[in-house]
């Protein structure tokens, strides 16, 4: 019986599971949250690409050698190991649309006089506010944002935001204006919540330029939304 090469087949193992691991992220659609939705497909070419060292290895599997170093596999084994047992958690939301095209808002029949933004809408809205500020001053809108706060706020202020990805987890950034709300401090970082808010054009301290503030006149609670990043690009 032919000798085994161990560590040619610990390298091939490695290359095996990191492959199964990066398929298994794309298809149960986690891979979202660490990567850009438009950059996904390319990570099929690397999926091929270790694949492909993978077999080339296979020859050399049966020439033992006289001292395996299979060290630094256990060593990669580690981070690979704890992704593959983390990437078998639930995956909340179905695909991430693209968000492009125009802004539709749609007009809340609840909700008379609000302009209601929906999650799908709510980039092209920040996008198009950031840019046009006077459009919408003087507005009433609603919208969803998690609570994210920053060094320097007062106690009545938070921004209602979404996280924004352009390439991965890595450059994830807050879209989101600053709210004014009287009650602001009942609502914790990170917690998800509906803001009806009349937008005002004013000087804003912290990015020191003139902004959409937005002048809360009610804060509730909010499901998260199925896709909770937004990507620009």
């Amino acid at each position: 019986m032919k000798k085994v090469n161990k560590e040619i087949l610990a390298q091939i193992t490695i290359l095996l599971l990191i492959a199964s691991l990066l398929t298994q992220a794309i298809i149960t659609g986690k891979i979202k949250h660490y990567v850009n939705i438009h950059i996904v497909k390319y990570l099929w070419f690397s999926i091929a690409g270790v694949m492909a060292i993978a077999l080339s290895l296979l020859p050399s599997l049966f020439r033992p050698k006289r001292r395996n170093n299979i060290l630094p596999c256990a060593i990669l084994a580690i981070p690979v190991l704890a992704g593959a047992i983390n990437v078998t958690a639930p995956v909340d939301g179905a695909d991430i649309k693209s968000n492009t095209g125009q802004i539709q808002h749609e007009q809340d029949s609840n909700l008379s006089g609000i302009v209601n933004i929906s999650d799908d809408e709510y980039l092209n809205w920040y996008t198009d506010a950031y840019k046009n500020p006077n459009k919408y001053d003087n507005k009433t809108v609603r919208i969803k944002g998690t609570v994210f706060r920053m060094d320097g706020f007062s106690s009545n202020e938070f921004i209602p935001a979404r996280m924004s990805m352009v390439c991965c987890a890595a450059d994830l950034v807050p879209y989101g204006f600053l709210c004014r709300y009287k009650d602001a401090e009942k609502f914790r970082n990170g917690e998800w919540v509906y803001v009806t808010a009349k937008i005002k054009v004013e000087y804003e301290p912290h990015m020191k330029k003139e902004m959409p503030i937005l002048y809360g006149i009610s804060v509730t609670p909010a499901q998260k939304p199925e896709n909770e990043l937004i990507y620009p690009y």
